[in-house]
C-alpha cells in the first residue's frame, strides 16, 4: 500500500508542476522558453489549462476518464480561444495517453486509442496538426502498452522467483535434516562398540 501512496504523491507533484507551468505560459509567457505572446483569452486559457493538467493526479487510478477530461479541456480551449503555443499541455496529453494504456486493461486501453484519435481531430487545426498529435499521443499510448506488457512479464518472473526461492529453502531444510540423520547414524556403530557383551 505504501508504494501506491508514493506513486500518488509523484502524480500529485507532476500534476501541480504542469499546472503551474501552464499558468506561467498563460500569464507570463516571456518566462517560459518557446512561448510567444498570448493571443487568446487568458482566463479561458487558464481554466482550460488547469482542466488539462490537474486531473493527472488520478492518472493511475482512473486512466481513461483522466484522458477524456484532458482531451475535452484541450478541445474546449481550441473552440473557445486561441491556444498558447507552449509544450506543457502537449506533455500533459502525452502523460494521459500513456497512462490510458499502461494502467488500464486491454478493452479500455483500446477505447483510449479512439479518444486519442477523436481528440486529435478536435484539437488539430489542420491535417498537419492532426497527424502530429496522432503520432505523438499515439506513440505515448503505444509506449504505455509496451510498458504494461513488460511489467506483467516482470510480475510473473517475480512470482516464479518467489516460488523457486520457497522450494530452494524447503530443499535446503530437507538436506540439512538428512545430513543431521546421517551424522547420528554414523555415530551409532561407535556407540555400539562401547557396549559390553
Amino acid at each position: 500500500m505504501r508504494a501506491g501512496r508514493e506513486w500518488a504523491a509523484v502524480d500529485g507533484v507532476t500534476a501541480v508542476a504542469l499546472a503551474v507551468a501552464s499558468q506561467l505560459e498563460v500569464w507570463w509567457p516571456r518566462v517560459v522558453p518557446g512561448v510567444g505572446e498570448v493571443a487568446g483569452n487568458r482566463p479561458v486559457l487558464a481554466v482550460t489549462a488547469l482542466g488539462a493538467t490537474l486531473p493527472l493526479v488520478g492518472r493511475r487510478r482512473w486512466p481513461l476518464p483522466v484522458l477524456v477530461v484532458v482531451v475535452v479541456a484541450l478541445a474546449a480551449q481550441q473552440v473557445l480561444t486561441t491556444p498558447t503555443q507552449g509544450l506543457v499541455l502537449l506533455v500533459a496529453a502525452m502523460i494521459a495517453a500513456y497512462s490510458s494504456s499502461a494502467h488500464e486493461p486491454t478493452g479500455p486501453a483500446v477505447a483510449a486509442a479512439v479518444v486519442i484519435l477523436g481528440g486529435a481531430a478536435l484539437v488539430g487545426e489542420s491535417l498537419g496538426d492532426w497527424s502530429f498529435l496522432v503520432v505523438v499521443l499515439g506513440g505515448a499510448w503505444l509506449v504505455g502498452f509496451v510498458v504494461r506488457g513488460r511489467s506483467t512479464d516482470l510480475s510473473r518472473v517475480r512470482e516464479d522467483n518467489r516460488d523457486l526461492s520457497a522450494r530452494l529453502a524447503e530443499a535446503a531444510e530437507q538436506l540439512a535434516e538428512a545430513q543431521r540423520r546421517t551424522a547420528v547414524s554414523a555415530r551409532a556403530p561407535a556407540d555400539l562398540a562401547a557396549l559390553t557383551a
